[in-house]
């Protein structure tokens, strides 16, 4: 079978669908040209690159778009799976002459129903456990990706991948000093990675730090090189970035921290452990990209440098740790300090174990179990529904919170029965007879 996978997204998002590509023999990636080393050093599969310069916005009538329509057609692929949600790579799925298609746009029925359910979750992202890995590979039931390594008991090679694409995400310059002087107090050799455009930010950085144990390594690796370079660490500590996501493939050690739109249920690495602020003291948290902080980024300061050495060195267990479980849908966290608590974090576990029943048919309780108050107010929000539900979706929104997931497969989906399941289900949650 000759398949073709949609992935235009960046160096990340190509690691995290590897699990779609290796599940196939004869691959071609469609991708941004700008990553073409990435999909051939994860050995993805053959590479398709695209222009997007070219590309966007689109106009489907220009010749560089259609000359891409004929050479995928030619390619006579049997199948083709979109792994990007973007406008673009939904109109390309619908515009190529390909028998099967699976993903995105697709409206292969099985897939769609998936990645509504996925996607629900876009406005209120603190309801989901779902991760970007699972949401991509079970759009075609693909083997989840090789889990971590667990950490050295004394580890001494730490990679550090300190800049973000989005400086927002980023954890303070203070923090990444502070923590580099424990390791290199402990003996141990730092790495520093990034890319040539991040070198004079990330030098700044360590610029007071003067050790032979301190390696800078920013802007001189290829791809291929930098799975050398994790491969011969013993643990990378970093933000949510793309070289989190290769680490994975380089069976490296993960620390990770997530900050401000960032968030660790959605994009940790398979295996990896996560920090990440306190949900209840950041009802905020996680934010949207493009929105401006009102609070001055103050989630950065809520992971400390003393956190990742304890999580690191097993001296304590930070309060903010967040550890990898894994069922049939995949991976999801929980706290590694405390009990699991919360009407957000019983609201996400329900959401997924009526995943668990509609998807793969399993009775599993909500791995939370709930408290009085939780129920009334999901009692409240069911009832509110019956009286709103015939609003518009931009007016019907506004007026829930543990709702959300629901209103919006209600609203923006042709999905009536992942509806009324889904609505049955966090129904039968508030009666004495739970499921």
């Amino acid at each position: 079978m000759r398949v073709l996978i949609i992935q235009l997204a960046r160096m990340g998002d190509l690691f995290q669908s590897v699990p779609v590509c290796r599940h196939f023999e004869q691959v071609w990636v469609l991708h941004n040209e700008v990553f073409t080393s990435v999909v051939e050093a994860a050995e993805l599969g053959t590479p398709l690159g695209v222009d997007l310069s070219r590309l966007l916005p689109l106009n489907q009538k220009s010749l560089y778009y259609r000359n891409l329509l004929t050479q995928i057609d030619n390619l006579k692929f049997d199948l083709v799976v979109n792994l990007n949600s973007s406008g673009i790579a939904r109109q390309i799925i619908q515009d190529i002459h390909i028998p099967e298609k699976a993903g995105f746009g697709s409206w292969e029925t099985a897939s769609q129903d998936w990645l509504h359910f996925a996607m629900s979750f876009v406005k209120t992202r603190r309801l989901s456990t779902l991760n970007l890995i699972d949401i991509y590979r079970h759009t075609v039931e693909a083997a989840p990706p090789p889990r971590l390594k667990t950490i050295s008991p004394a580890p001494r090679i730490i990679a550090f991948q300190v800049a973000s694409r989005n400086s927002k995400r980023q954890w303070s310059a203070d923090s990444w000093r502070n923590l580099a002087k424990r390791f290199i107090k402990e003996g141990c050799r730092i790495i520093l990675l990034g890319v040539e455009s991040e070198r004079q930010e990330i030098e700044s950085v360590f610029s007071t730090l003067k050790s032979p144990l301190l390696e800078n390594q920013i802007g001189k690796t290829s791809i291929s090189e930098l799975l050398s370079l994790l491969a011969d660490a013993d643990l990378l500590v970093t933000g949510d970035t793309g070289t989190m996501h290769a680490a994975t493939y380089a069976s490296t050690p993960v620390v990770a921290i997530f900050t401000a739109s960032a968030y660790s249920q959605e994009t940790l690495c398979w295996g990896g452990i996560a920090l990440q602020p306190d949900m209840t003291e950041f009802p905020c948290y996680p934010c949207a990209d493009s929105e401006p902080c009102p609070r001055q980024l103050a989630c950065h300061n809520s992971v400390s440098a003393d956190d990742v050495w304890n999580a690191v060195s097993g001296t304590a267990t930070p309060a903010n740790m967040w550890l990898p479980e894994y069922d049939s849908i995949g991976q999801y966290l929980t706290p590694a300090a405390t009990e699991p608590d919360g009407i957000d974090l019983f609201m996400a576990f329900a959401y997924r174990s009526f995943a668990l029943k509609y998807f793969w048919g399993e009775t599993q309780a909500p791995l939370l179990q709930p408290k009085e108050d939780w129920l009334c107010s999901l009692k409240r929000e069911l009832k509110l529904l019956n009286e709103l539900e015939k609003l518009p979706w931009e007016h019907l929104v506004l007026n829930f919170e543990l709702l959300k997931p629901l209103v919006y497969i209600k609203q923006l989906t042709n999905s009536p029965t992942l509806y009324s399941g889904l609505r049955l289900f966090l129904e039968s949650l508030t009666k004495k007879e739970r499921p």
